[in-house]
């Protein structure tokens, strides 16, 4: 492979080169489908305004995918024992990098830097302070067509 080429950037880098700055797109996230359109970094307009979750732009999306591995929700269960952390995997557009397919994953993790964690390890005598359930949902760019 040549150097220098499309697979060689990373899918952010592939969005940042684009030609054009303003896009409608069919964003379907938690079952609801909208259709956004975005002018530079910002959405200017969602159709519908009845799901329960904002619209984004494809460099909120970069953001999202970028909080892999971080806390979601500090204090998530017994006071603080538990943190929600995300884990966050991505497919992208080829050519453009834009992100096709997300899917986000809250799993619950003990928080051992907090003294909750010990107290309920203590009392409960395991390591396993926080199986309960995580929490998943997809986030699909179903089309995106410049402006």
């Amino acid at each position: 492979m040549a150097c220098g080429s499309a697979a060689d950037e990373t899918p952010r880098a592939r969005w940042a080169a684009r030609t054009f700055s303003n896009y409608q797109m069919t964003l379907v996230d938690l079952r609801c489908r909208m259709q956004v359109t975005v002018e530079g970094v910002r959405v200017v307009r969602t159709v519908p305004h009845t799901c329960p979750q904002p619209s984004r732009s494809i460099d909120e999306l970069f953001d999202l995918i970028a909080r892999d591995g971080s806390v979601g929700i500090a204090c998530a269960y017994s006071g603080c024992a538990c943190h929600d952390v995300y884990h966050i995997d991505a497919r992208h557009h080829p050519a453009l990098g834009y992100p096709l397919h997300i899917t986000v994953r809250l799993t619950p993790t003990p928080n051992w830097w907090h003294p909750d964690a010990w107290r309920r390890a203590l009392t409960q005598r395991t390591t396993a302070i926080c199986n309960y359930v995580e929490g998943t949902k997809q986030i699909v760019v179903e089309s995106l067509t410049p402006r």
